[in-house]
């Protein structure tokens, strides 16, 4: 069924509730079949791990979507997302034909607003990649993923940029550690703030290479 809406491209509409909670109350939403997909997940109280990178992934498909979605379970939710899953209408509780007409319609209005976004963002981000300024691509990079969409191309290609940009400055500050060069990781870890290279440098600063750890005659004593 999810795969019917990616290849379709029609938007989702995610009901999220406990045992045969629902949010359709009123009306007769057969009548939305043609212009959506319709998908029951059942809620689960699990919390997902925490992860150190910033990349965005699918809530869709996550362990546990509830969670991803964050939520509550105290009342039956409905999402309106587009076929990837990203979320653009939430309703806690019921909802009409005539307002989940609505949000169908805006849908495809939001993505395109998300879509110029992202590439807006890209761009500047692999200007200042190619202009050999990785500070501000960086910057551009997770204004991206602070938008928290997947799928779309201008995220994909990203995702892909930023992938590059953390091998090669997880190489670089490899580098530096090897050579005790502790001011130059210092600059690296201002550099890639809010990713997952941050804390690997501060992991590297904590343990200069010839630190001897070993305790001294003195403390042996």
């Amino acid at each position: 069924m999810i795969t019917d809406a990616s290849s379709t491209k029609k938007p989702l509409v995610l009901l999220i509730a406990k045992g045969e909670g629902t949010c359709f109350k009123e009306g007769d939403f057969s009548t939305l079949e043609s212009r959506a997909i319709f998908v029951k997940i059942p809620w689960r109280a699990d919390k997902l791990e925490e992860s150190a990178s910033p990349v965005p992934t699918s809530k869709l498909l996550s362990p546990n979507p509830s969670a991803a979605y964050e939520v509550k379970g105290d009342k039956p939710c409905l999402l309106v997302c587009d076929w990837f899953g990203n979320e653009y209408f939430r309703v806690e509780g019921d909802v009409t034909v005539d307002a989940l007409t609505k949000f169908l319609l805006k849908v495809n209005e939001e993505i395109k607003d998300n879509v110029e976004k992202l590439q807006k963002n890209y761009d500047k981000a692999r200007a200042s990649r190619d202009g050999g300024d990785r500070k501000n691509a960086i910057k551009g990079i997770l204004k991206n993923f602070k938008m928290d969409v997947v799928g779309f191309d201008p995220q994909l290609k990203t995702i892909e940029m930023y992938n590059q940009i953390i091998e090669e400055g997880r190489t670089e500050a490899k580098e530096k550690h090897a050579r005790n060069d502790l001011e130059g990781l210092k600059a690296m870890q201002k550099e890639f703030k809010d990713t997952e290279l941050e804390p690997e440098i501060a992991e590297m600063l904590k343990n200069p290479v010839g630190a001897d750890s070993s305790p001294t005659t003195q403390d042996k004593k």
